[in-house]
């Protein structure tokens, strides 16, 4: 546990906007006084603070920068319509840095109840207040500004919920300190005190305090042994507490992944993880003060951590030497658990800062155009990627790359590059020093290719149905046919052999490829192994020689190998029957 200033994750307040609103000669709210205060319940409010006064006290455990006045304040008021947990928030829907404060008793005699300075992940300083409520009792709402100069409009949200159960589970583990001590701060304490170990399964039970602007930050650390596993951890706490979770890196200084504040219970889910040991650090906010003898459970918590195995396995795309066929258009990808098989460094133009690349996973796409192709990754990843463009296979010479695209968020890649009509690329997805994560990659190409030459573009015809694609690569097949490796039409009839067994109409039984049709070991007819004098047709002397040794084992005769010459021997000469 360490005692530890506000640490630079969360937003602090103390800067004027500079689209804050500006004063004018207008009248001030009708509940510029705290005697004029409105009375409200549950919902949302429009309101101003243009003209307000400052009518409050000025002192308040809300101390940011050393401000603890709330200035140009307005006043409501609330009965709690049942004990839980009133949130009171303007996160977000304010156009000036506001402040919030909540008082028992009556306006000469105030009492602060809880406040509320900068609301984590809330724009522009807003503000998100979460606290105590009980049943029947009135509560001043005091909503104003950070400093003298913070004033403006928007409005704000009331409501009650039913209070979070924060009862320790049996059999859990106590945290190692008490409270004040400091053991378990972790980086908190420069690294010179230890991270505790967690069990997944099995929750913690600790305390914290907060004592000025100096909190309690307890450091757990638990094991994720395979990689793709998940880390979902739940912290209960006290409902006058917001807590807040955090997931960072096992190293100093704490490198944060990943954060969540507030709720019944506080959750966070981390998502696909690499094996390896991760930081869950929790801390209670600043809001009230906690004291480590407090009667009403304000300084424990619960700490619930799950670790599961996420199911992620290594994409069919990993290798080089199995791209994924694709063509125009947008595929979703996951390089979680690629290997890297391509060059591990990329050439230096590619990047300005490290040329190491990693995670790769492979695509082959065929340029449906002459013109320029782009393969964009810009703003649809969640991690640091890297593009290349290959040429001439896995052994080929690299066309083009890229790191960073310009005006792509997140340091994702976005490359163009120069395409020549049907020649297959292979584009490398990789990450910047091997990162890995899922998203989006979409192709275009800008122009037209006719590969057959007839002034109708390839893809008007296949638009309208005028030739077939049946390999969806963009290229008609009659191109395909006429540019391909012999083979690849084994049967001659005019149809890709990948199509035919896609399709049904011919069978591959042992998946090379390879129509059986064409494979003597599985159909002898189709290698003219029935011409058995050798006059290049099979006819009556093949027939007579198959006749004329039924029943033996004569080699010649015995078509299909199986040590006589019987029926299915018959069958092949009958069914190869004519010219070979």
């Amino acid at each position: 546990m360490g005692s530890v200033r506000l640490a630079s994750v969360f937003l602090v307040a103390g800067l004027l906007l500079p689209w804050a609103s500006t004063a004018s000669q207008a009248d001030p709210p009708a509940n510029d006084g705290c005697a004029d205060a409105i009375e409200l319940s549950d919902g949302s409010f429009d309101f101003t603070t243009v003209e307000a006064d400052t009518d409050g006290p000025d002192s308040s455990a809300c101390i940011t920068f050393g401000s603890q006045q709330t200035w140009n304040d307005i006043w409501y008021r609330y009965i709690a319509p049942i004990d839980g947990v009133l949130v009171i928030s303007t996160c977000g829907t304010v156009d000036y840095d506001s402040r919030i404060v909540v008082y028992t008793g009556d306006c000469g005699d105030l009492v602060e109840h809880a406040c509320n300075d900068d609301g984590v992940g809330c724009l522009g300083y807003s503000s998100y207040l979460l606290t105590h409520c009980e049943k029947g009792v009135e509560y001043l709402i005091r909503v104003g500004g950070y400093s003298e100069s913070s004033f403006g409009s928007g409005s704000f949200g009331v409501k009650a919920t039913e209070p979070c159960v924060t009862t320790c589970a049996d059999g859990s583990q106590q945290e190692v300190e008490i409270c004040s001590e400091n053991i378990n701060g972790g980086c908190s304490s420069g690294g010179d005190t230890e991270t505790e170990p967690l069990s997944s399964g099995v929750p913690v039970c600790g305390s914290w305090y907060v004592e000025g602007q100096n909190r309690d930050t307890d450091y757990y650390i638990v094991d994720v042994p395979e990689p793709g596993g998940f880390i979902k951890a739940d912290l209960y706490s006290n409902d006058r507490v917001i807590g807040y979770v955090f997931l960072a890196e096992d190293d100093c200084p704490t490198n944060v992944l990943m954060y969540s504040y507030g709720g019944c219970p506080t959750p966070l889910d981390s998502g696909w993880l690499e094996a390896g040991s991760y930081r869950i650090v929790i801390a209670p906010g600043f809001e009230i003060q906690i004291d480590c003898d407090s009667q009403d459970g304000t300084n424990e918590y619960m700490l619930a951590v799950e670790v599961s195995d996420g199911g992620v396995t290594a994409p069919d795309n990993d290798r080089c030497d199995s791209p994924q066929v694709i063509s125009n258009g947008v595929w979703p990808f996951s390089s979680l658990l690629a290997d890297t098989d391509g060059p591990p460094e990329s050439p230096e133009d590619c990047g300005a800062f490290s040329d190491v690349i990693g995670s790769d996973i492979w695509f082959s796409y065929a340029a449906s155009c002459e013109g320029d192709v782009t393969v964009s990754l810009c703003d649809a990843v969640n991690f640091d990627t890297r593009l290349e463009i290959w040429e001439g296979g896995c052994d080929g010479v690299l066309v083009a790359c890229n790191d960073d695209g310009d005006k792509c968020q997140n340091y994702s890649s976005l490359v163009t590059f120069p395409g020549r009509c049907g020649v297959e690329y292979l584009i490398r997805l990789g990450g910047y020093e091997g990162a890995a994560g899922t998203g989006e990659m979409t192709v275009t190409c800008t122009g037209t290719c006719d590969c057959n030459d007839n002034l109708v573009s390839d893809q008007d015809e296949l638009d309208q149905g005028l030739v077939t694609d049946c390999d969806l690569n963009g290229i008609p097949d009659e191109c395909d046919l006429a540019d391909s490796e012999p083979g690849t039409d084994c049967n001659e009839n005019g149809l890709l052999d990948i199509c035919e067994i896609a399709s049904g109409s011919e069978i591959d039984s042992d998946l090379d490829g390879i129509l059986d049709v064409c494979q003597c070991d599985i159909h002898p007819a189709a290698c003219c192994i029935a011409d058995l004098d050798g006059d290049g047709v099979v006819g009556g002397s093949d027939l007579s020689m198959v006749l004329g040794g039924w029943g033996t084992s004569d080699p010649q005769a015995d078509l299909d190998g199986n040590g006589i010459v019987q029926g299915a021997d018959l069958a092949i000469v009958l069914g190869a029957w004519g010219g070979c």
